[in-house]
């Protein structure tokens, strides 16, 4: 019956805490979009000009000039060209390394104390990274940020992974203590009672074991 209660409320609090990225995805592309489509505009003023120009020469005896023109023309008319592909793509999903890279900013902002970047490093690689080599260890190091920021209920969220969904994970463990002291933090005593007796029942060896218990006695 312990079990049951602390999963039940942080099925609770996962709940509330569900987010999405698609805004995050779009505010990043923003300031690209605008600024090809600013250099699009200007290609096609251009051209629009030298296909004038062109026009006139061909009516005179300008030939070596309205060579030039038209080679200017299809210099911008291919640099419009190029333009345009990469603003189709620019919104797209990052690929590659990106991701990987992502995490090690992520742990980079973490070991700094820069919590805030560290969430958001990690939790863009958790969005797009189809590799689960680094899901568990961006996954701890999320929680403890939040849990460093006293953003309680997020942090219950990516520590209960742990006892739910990872189990053998030598950080089960820390991650039970953790979220009894989240719950503390929130004020919900008994919620952080059952953890500190789920630790001690499970891993009553353990370094968190200890500070279990003598939260419990306290």
């Amino acid at each position: 019956m312990k079990r049951i209660v602390p999963l039940l409320v942080i099925a609770t609090l996962s709940a509330s805490c569900l987010t999405t990225r698609s805004q995050l995805r779009n505010n990043s592309s923003q300031d690209t979009y605008s600024s090809q489509s600013s250099a699009v505009d200007e290609m096609k003023v251009e051209i629009a000009r030298l296909s004038e120009k062109v026009e006139e020469l061909q009516k005179g005896d300008g030939n070596n000039r309205m060579m030039d023109i038209e080679k200017r023309l299809t210099e911008i008319e291919n640099t419009q060209m190029e333009s345009l592909s990469r603003l189709k793509t620019s919104d797209q999903p990052q690929t590659g390394k990106e991701p990987v890279q992502k995490f090690v900013r992520g742990i980079i902002a973490f070991n700094s104390g820069d919590y805030s970047t560290a969430i958001d490093k990690l939790s863009e690689y958790l969005a797009h990274s189809k590799s689960k080599n680094h899901l568990q260890e961006a996954t701890y190091l999320r929680g403890e940020s939040y849990f460093a920021l006293k953003r309680y209920k997020k942090a219950i969220v990516d520590f209960s992974r742990f006892p739910e969904t990872w189990t053998k994970s030598r950080r089960v463990p820390l991650a039970l203590y953790r979220i009894a002291v989240s719950f503390e933090g929130l004020g919900m005593k008994g919620d952080a009672k059952a953890f500190y007796q789920d630790l001690v029942a499970r891993y009553p060896k353990s370094p968190e074991a200890r500070k279990a218990k003598k939260a419990l006695r306290n």
